[in-house]
């Protein structure tokens, strides 16, 4: 029913664009990178799979893509990013620990966030319809190669956002007398 009120690709173009901007105006340039990072990292991703896409909905398409999966990757890594960021109790823990947080906290958002869409938002990816779900929560009906590849993105742009935060670290370092 929400779906026939308000166009859920429409909301979360909107909110990507306003998250841009507020980074902009706010001349945050390390979450620029984190968001514009997270774009590149989806729109890969939806050049591998995007014949994998197509929903029971009537999203915006360009040049043959859905936008919908694009933004809602790009949204969904970055906010895992900047909310797991914000936590002060991992700020002086190991990497080791941090990453598995993250991974812990990515899993459990990505299950939840595709349990709502699937059965609350009634967002049904028609082209992978005919596998089954994750047991229990009955979402991510896809190849296994594709639930593999959604619980492998947050780690792939975790470690690239750490990597280059550290090159950049040790950039500092050597221009630092």
């Amino acid at each position: 029913m929400l779906n026939s009120l308000l166009r859920l690709d429409i909301i979360l173009i909107i909110i990507y664009i306003a998250t841009f901007f507020y980074f902009v105006y706010r001349k945050n340039d390390l979450k620029l990178k984190e968001m514009l990072i997270a774009s590149l990292v989806s729109v890969v991703w939806i050049l591998i799979s995007n014949k994998q896409y197509g929903y029971n909905q009537n999203f915006i398409t360009v040049l043959g893509y859905q936008v919908f999966p694009v933004i809602a990757w790009s949204l969904g890594l970055f906010i895992s990013i900047h909310l797991f960021s914000l936590s002060k109790t991992l700020k002086r823990q190991s990497f080791y620990l941090k990453f598995l947080a993250f991974v812990l906290l990515y899993w459990i958002a990505l299950i939840a966030i595709e349990t709502v869409g699937y059965h609350y938002l009634f967002v049904h990816n028609n082209a992978t319809a005919q596998y089954s779900g994750l047991p229990y929560c009955d979402c991510m009906h896809a190849p296994h190669w594709m639930q593999i590849s959604y619980f492998s993105l947050g780690i792939i742009y975790y470690l690239i956002i750490k990597k280059q935060k550290t090159a950049r670290t040790y950039i500092k370092s050597l221009l630092t007398p």
